[in-house]
């Protein structure tokens, strides 16, 4: 059926006074509800605020933060202690593997012989170091008992765990200038690697301060833990048989 456009106007018309009304009674029924819950007496009061009374961001940040540490503080100072028993394994708590305790640098003369053993073909000097230590996996640990309250630790022997040669600070000296060649700077370094070796393991004034200060390192290591964990017992270090 069709609709006179007189008509259409009219009911175009009726829907749009109708809109305007609904948004007119909701801004009417805001502005009640505001005034009810005292919204102007807000605004008065923020108004009328002085500077005294603005309190920055940054200083109730502080505040906040002052409050946390009290509390924290609080919560040190009365509930912060340690509860251990005699189950605790040191070994587990001494993680490292390697402990080193001496890195000694050697200036040393290698000399390189013939087939023979005996004759001469040329001298390396050479700078080189050493790196001594103890595996601490293989510490040992005595816990005893109660009617023997001993922790004994016995550290394993004093190794070498590293040596090297700087190739940098070689000098050769030839007893023959036919040996200056390529091939003996190729053959050079590995046999002042062995020299420094054979050296330093019959070096025992290096190997008694290396066990020295093994000790003392040990005992910085595990002595707290005994006297934390262990208060009642006494504490023994022992070294490997060799």
């Amino acid at each position: 059926m069709n609709i006179p456009d007189k008509w259409k106007f009219t009911v175009e018309r009726h829907r749009f006074i109708i809109i305007i009304a609904i948004i007119v009674l909701l801004l009417v029924i805001i502005i009640t509800s505001f005034v009810m819950c005292g919204g102007m007496d807000k605004i008065h009061d923020s108004s009328a605020r002085d500077d005294g009374d603005f309190v920055p961001a940054g200083s109730l940040a502080e505040g906040l933060v002052s409050d946390v540490d009290d509390i924290a503080d609080a919560v040190v100072g009365t509930e912060a202690s340690v509860v251990v028993d005699n189950t605790t394994s040191i070994e587990d708590i001494v993680a490292i593997s390697e402990l080193q305790t001496l890195r000694y640098d050697y200036n040393a003369i290698c000399r390189v012989y013939e087939d023979d053993g005996v004759t001469p073909r040329y001298y390396v000097a050479y700078e080189g170091t050493v790196v001594l230590g103890v595996n601490l996996a293989d510490l040992a640990i005595d816990y005893g008992d109660h009617d023997n309250p001993v922790i004994t630790i016995t550290i394993p022997a004093v190794e070498i765990q590293s040596y090297s040669v700087d190739a940098g600070t070689m000098e050769f000296i030839f007893e023959d200038v036919s040996y200056n060649n390529s091939q003996a700077m190729i053959e050079a370094h590995p046999l002042c690697e062995q020299d420094l070796l054979a050296k330093a393991s019959e070096d025992e004034s290096m190997f008694e301060i290396a066990r020295i200060n093994t000790e003392a390192q040990v005992r910085a290591l595990t002595e707290p833990l005994v006297e934390q964990f262990y208060p009642d017992y006494d504490f023994v270090i022992e070294w490997e048989e060799q």
